[in-house]
């Protein structure tokens, strides 16, 4: 029976190790990074932008955002594309410094957005007397306001920015967008806008801007940031093999005890003298039964944080850039403009 316990504890850390393999980010990465070139290269564009975005939220590698750009140019998305390809310069410059295979990326984003760019025109988004709390639509896309000093990629023709904010009525203006112009618009608030934010915020306690806009995306852009659901789901896992360590361990000590015991005692009860031996095997015994349990709810708990919690949430924090991007997921801000 003990033998046996052993046995358990030994294929339980080993099914832990093998299951933590299985779920190395970037191996999924990978696997999804290559279904996505075969739907790209059957022209099945649809599909295979969800998969390149799927490899980047596993691993964010500038070759997948490279070929979200690309999904995105042929299915004609050219605001989103154009977002893209600039930031896939911006990080593939960077994975360079490191690592001289992502030039050819670099390279390859940025002839590309060169034929691209001029088929997109901009808007650069003023608020006058604007609140803190305030969300901009441009067409159906909410901006947050910490992106709205950069020109924002729109298909040319009439663009419709509207500014909402708690305490005021929305402020709107429809633009002309001429392809490769760039057209600043300001929306003007009531000189007490931000009086009147504060005196709703207190009567009501909220904090949030108006939410009233869809969170239509225009880029996929992920991972920027780490979601705290991330974290949790790793520190399940590390729990999880943990546990096991910990039971394959307690578990052969306590095997090791009672054999000890038996060899000593025989058949007749033990003496008084081998009870701190006794009372040392049966905590062994608890520490691993317990540890068995707490490794198999931190790999289940793991294992379901990543089927079903939430991929990602995204950094406000970006480098200092001229462009904003927006996805199901949050902001990335990047890209230099001349």
């Amino acid at each position: 029976m003990r033998s046996s316990l052993v046995l358990a504890a030994f294929s339980a850390t080993i099914l832990a190790s093998s299951f933590a393999r299985a779920q190395d980010p970037s191996t999924l990465a990978q696997q999804r990074f290559l279904r996505g070139l075969a739907l790209f290269d059957a022209r099945q564009f649809a599909p295979a932008l969800e998969e390149f975005r799927g490899s980047y939220q596993l691993r964010a590698s500038p070759n997948s955002r490279l070929y979200v750009a690309r999904a995105l140019r042929e299915l004609q998305r050219l605001p989103e594309a154009v977002t893209e390809y600039e930031t896939c310069v911006q990080e593939a410059r960077e994975h360079a410094q490191t690592d001289a295979r992502y030039r050819e990326t670099q390279r390859a984003a940025e002839q590309e957005l060169q034929s691209l760019a001029p088929r997109v025109g901009r808007v650069l988004v003023t608020l006058v007397n604007g609140p803190r709390q305030v969300g901009v639509r441009i067409g159906a896309t909410l901006i947050p306001s910490a992106g709205l000093s950069l020109p924002i990629a729109v298909a040319p023709g009439p663009v419709a920015i509207t500014a909402e904010a708690v305490g005021s009525a929305p402020v709107s203006a429809t633009v002309t967008v001429p392809a490769g112009v760039t057209v600043p618009v300001s929306l003007t608030f009531a000189a007490d806008a931000q009086q009147r934010q504060d005196e709703v915020i207190g009567t009501s306690g909220s904090t949030l801007a108006p939410t009233s806009a869809d969170n239509t995306s225009i880029g996929g852009w992920v991972l920027r940031g780490r979601s705290p659901l991330r974290y949790v789901m790793f520190a399940s896992w590390g729990v999880g093999v943990a546990g096991m360590l910990t039971f394959a361990g307690a578990g052969a000590a306590a095997t090791n005890t009672f054999t000890g015991l038996r060899m000593r005692c025989g058949s007749r009860m033990c003496p008084p003298s081998e009870q701190g031996a006794v009372d040392s095997g049966r905590t062994l015994q608890t520490v691993a039964n317990v540890s068995l349990v707490v490794g198999i709810v931190g790999l289940v708990a793991g294992a379901t944080l990543l089927f079903v919690g939430p991929r990602t949430e995204r950094a406000a924090s970006a480098p200092a850039a001229t462009a904003v991007a927006l996805g199901p997921d949050g902001v990335t801000l990047s890209g230099v403009f001349k």
